[in-house]
């Protein structure tokens, strides 16, 4: 819209009916077909920068949510966005709210897909014969071998705070045996910040022991737990003599 002096007036909104007449008499027009592709990189990236920064109000948020519900990024999509993404600082480093975080916390509340620890591999799933997460075949193995055996046991019942080298990370032990101060670990390949956490776990909380049960022999190398079982040896019944007899003994 213009004034009587040519300019366009700033603010000024179409009505529905204005919005149909002018759709109707541009069906046709070549000339409006992908007016946006002929835009000066320069203009567009000046359009970029003015935008930067620009506020936007919940009620936009919430459209643009919903217009991209169920939607997934094509892959050149993706590498137009990881290319501007590059040298922008704001991208790196973003720190949640303690208001969103109490968003999401109560968005996943009662979701069994969430019980415990974030899932940290790909093969991670819901096991209805277990009623918990299940991380690997290992633990699939582990865990159903104590429920056939009438072992009672907790999975990831609580995180515990470690500090290695100084810095705050948190430790989350696969399971508590109940009934005892002993919580398990089934572990196949170990990384240097697996090792580090367990070993800062053991000398910051004496009163637990940590039991390994391990998929690869490798792990007997390790001095980071109390005592190591191999998971191809579970039928040998040593694990479970050891773990009915705390058990036993602390009741």
């Amino acid at each position: 819209m213009r004034d009587s002096f040519g300019r366009f007036v700033k603010g000024f909104k179409h009505s529905e009916e204005s919005r149909r007449k002018i759709s109707a008499s541009l069906i046709g027009n070549t000339r409006s077909v992908g007016r946006s592709m002929s835009i000066p990189e320069g203009i567009r990236e000046k359009i970029r920068m003015k935008l930067m920064g620009h506020p936007v109000s919940e009620e936009s948020r919430r459209k643009m949510r919903k217009s991209h519900l169920g939607k997934r990024n094509t892959k050149s999509q993706n590498e137009l966005i990881s290319k501007a993404l590059v040298g922008n600082k704001r991208a790196k480093g973003i720190r949640h709210t303690d208001e969103w975080k109490a968003e999401q916390s109560k968005r996943s509340k009662g979701n069994k897909y969430r019980l415990g620890k974030r899932p940290t591999f790909a093969t991670a799933r819901f096991s209805d014969k277990h009623g918990h997460l299940i991380r690997s075949t290992w633990e699939d193995r582990l865990f159903g071998f104590l429920i056939l055996n009438g072992v009672v046991y907790k999975y990831e019942p609580e995180k515990f705070e470690v500090f290695p080298g100084g810095i705050k990370k948190n430790y989350w032990p696969d399971a508590r045996i109940e009934g005892t101060n002993i919580y398990l670990e089934c572990k196949g390949w170990f990384d240097k910040e697996s090792i580090e956490k367990m070993s800062e776990f053991r000398k910051s909380y004496p009163r637990f022991r940590l039991f390994c049960v391990a998929g690869r022999r490798s792990v007997l190398n390790y001095e980071c737990f109390d005592e190591v079982f191999m998971i191809e040896d579970l039928e040998d019944g040593r694990l479970l003599d050891r773990l009915k007899k705390e058990q036993r003994g602390v009741a």
